[in-house]
């Protein structure tokens, strides 16, 4: 078990009903974490932009990006030095067609310039360190503002939402972490997440 902190270490000696318990006090902090007032506003705006049409979806998108890539410019370091080596400035980003003017952002630009990346106009107390799972290769670590995930929650639910699955109601979750021991050989082969709705497998 090279590499599985203290916690998980601890996780996989409990019994099952406090494994049980461990995934649902988890389940509470991040419900608190993503399903804030942040996430009902953004899922409330997400549900009404499905009905746009496609001239206000290019509007609204050509609008979103002029912002993020000033924003970007103004505050990320990473983006104002590649923007500086190819002379563009945010004015030459006005529309999703002028898009590949910019470069495009690789895995390795995220290894090697992690930090840069970073928005000057975050604090660091507003940061949450993540990673991908790496299950198609090497893990990805990066840094995201907390303020930003539980709009990424209202994205996903928005999808789920569409094939009429409304946000909290139960589910299965297929997830990266082990949940339950690779030495339990008997079931049961998930746990309950019970504040998040989910049986974890």
């Amino acid at each position: 078990m090279s590499g599985t902190s203290i916690g998980e270490k601890i996780y996989g000696l409990l019994p099952v009903p406090l494994q049980h318990l461990a995934c649902s006090c988890y389940g509470w902090q991040m419900k608190r974490f993503r399903y804030n007032t942040v996430f009902r506003e953004k899922f409330g705006e997400l549900l009404k932009s499905e009905f746009y049409s496609a001239s206000e979806i290019e509007a609204y998108q050509n609008d979103r990006l002029r912002k993020l890539i000033r924003y970007a410019y103004e505050n990320v370091p990473y983006y104002r030095r590649k923007m500086h080596e190819l002379r563009l400035v945010p004015n030459d980003i006005r529309r999703v067609a002028d898009l590949p003017k910019m470069p495009v952002l690789t895995k390795e630009d995220v290894r090697l310039h992690r930090d840069e990346l970073v928005s000057a106009a975050v604090k660091k107390r507003e940061l949450y360190f993540s990673h991908t799972s790496g299950t198609t290769g090497k893990s990805l670590q990066f840094y995201l503002a907390k303020h930003q995930i539980p709009f990424q929650w209202a994205v996903w639910w928005r999808h789920r939402h569409r094939f009429g699955v409304a946000p909290f109601s139960w589910h299965v979750n297929y997830t990266g972490k082990i949940v339950v021991p690779c030495s339990q050989n008997r079931p049961p082969f998930w746990r309950w997440n019970y504040p998040l709705r989910q049986l974890i497998i």
